[in-house]
């Protein structure tokens, strides 16, 4: 898992890739702060990508709009879950410079 570009200044995509059984995944994404405060909860809702093949999700200021203003390293948590229970998390960070 990674984020580009980093630093951020705008928007940034978030890739992945996953060995999930399914093709259909819903997609969560935490920002938390520096002291470990989640300042937002993305919910991209339901996601085709397949297993083991990349895939990035564009974040742009609608998704960040309380961190895109505010410089500083932000930690990222990105869940991936399917139907049938199944679940994956990655972690990053991303350095937001305005």
């Amino acid at each position: 898992i990674y984020n580009k570009p980093n630093p951020v200044t705008e928007q940034t995509s978030i890739c992945f890739t996953h060995n999930l059984s399914s093709d259909k995944t819903n997609i969560t994404i935490e920002i938390f702060d520096s002291e470990g405060k989640k300042v937002e909860h993305i919910d991209k809702g339901e996601v085709v990508c397949e297993a083991n093949v990349e895939k990035c999700i564009k974040l742009n200021h609608n998704d960040l709009r309380n961190t895109i203003n505010k410089n500083g390293v932000y930690l990222y948590r990105l869940t991936i879950s399917t139907s049938t229970g199944d679940k994956s998390i990655g972690t990053g960070k991303f350095l937001i410079i305005r």
